[in-house]
């Protein structure tokens, strides 16, 4: 979250973006992305859809805080955060995992002669 911040990216959590309200706990929120947050509401004619992750708002308080309390939480958490991600990226990938294999390579390799 801090890398999205630092390039301009910061995700708003704590406050509905329609309302300005605080985020309630125990209520549901589409994540509008370049946006923040907004309760999901009954009326489907204005719900968005699949575009918008949806995501309780314990979750959102929690990322704002960086404390996931359960499991469950830091699934959603996660989730939410890979959706964000592939908002800004375009749908590209991103091989850190692949990255971190290499360079684990290159260190048990040695240094070169």
């Amino acid at each position: 979250m801090r890398l999205l911040a630092e390039l301009g990216y910061a995700l708003p959590l704590t406050h509905d973006v329609e309302s300005g309200a605080a985020i309630d706990p125990a209520g549901r929120y589409h994540y509008v992305f370049d946006r923040g947050p907004r309760r999901a509401t009954a009326n489907v004619v204005r719900e968005p859809g699949p575009r918008w992750p949806t995501v309780r708002g314990a979750t959102l308080l929690a990322l704002a805080a960086r404390v996931f309390p359960d499991a469950e939480v830091a699934a959603e958490a996660k989730r939410l955060m890979r959706e964000v991600l592939d908002h800004y990226l375009e749908a590209r990938h991103i091989f850190s995992r692949r990255v971190v294999r290499d360079l684990q390579a290159l260190d048990e390799e040695g240094p070169a002669a």
